[in-house]
């Protein structure tokens, strides 16, 4: 059984996939924040380096695994969005009544949407790296910071996903995904804080 629900899984993973492929303008429509908070205020936010104490001597090099995060983090969390529309096609009903496991119907589009943030997160690293930063852990320190951005973003997107199943409309789904976001985004500051 788990090998068939992998296997299901794969094809709906290669179904999202291919939906990006199709309109590879998505990935750049969703990195255009990104983009912004690297270097906009990473440009703005220059000087902050020389407050004594700073822990970095580059800001963008300070800021982008936030921003890399900050993206997995957003991203995901409209992924349910994809599963109400397909619901209202009537989409979901025609996988429903196939030999498919059902549990793949979900796992699928997780690994469609890691593989997504796994993309817009090397093309924010490679960014960060042209306008100057460098990562003191290497390629180990970017593998890392690439499967935390993946745990983030599968964690984020099964959320949302298991909330469009239940709620079922596109505007409520909006609105609980922000309710938990925003508060969210506010409270990551709090662990950067001196104990």
């Amino acid at each position: 059984m788990i090998a068939q629900v992998l296997r299901h899984s794969e094809h709906f993973a290669v179904r999202d996939l291919r939906a990006l492929l199709r309109q590879p303008i998505w990935i750049g429509v969703t990195l255009v924040q990104p983009v912004i908070w690297l270097l906009l205020f990473g440009s703005l936010f220059e000087s902050v380096i020389e407050i004594p104490g700073f822990s970095s001597d580059n800001f963008i090099q300070f800021i982008a695994p936030g921003v890399v995060m900050f993206t997995a983090f957003f991203s995901a969390g409209w992924s349910g969005m994809e599963i109400i529309q397909e619901i209202d096609r009537g989409v979901v009903d025609r996988f429903l009544v196939s030999p498919m496991q059902r549990l793949a119907l979900i796992a699928g589009r997780l690994a469609g949407g890691t593989a997504t943030t796994v993309i817009q997160s090397l093309i924010i690293v490679v960014l960060a790296i042209i306008v100057g930063a460098e990562f003191e852990n290497g390629i180990g320190g970017v593998i890392v910071m690439l499967a935390l951005a993946s745990l983030i973003g599968a964690g984020f997107g099964a959320l949302s996903n298991a909330l469009a199943l239940v709620i079922r409309q596109e505007e409520s789904l909006i609105g609980a995904v922000t309710f938990i976001q925003l508060p969210l985004a506010f409270l990551s500051t709090t662990s950067c804080r001196r104990i």
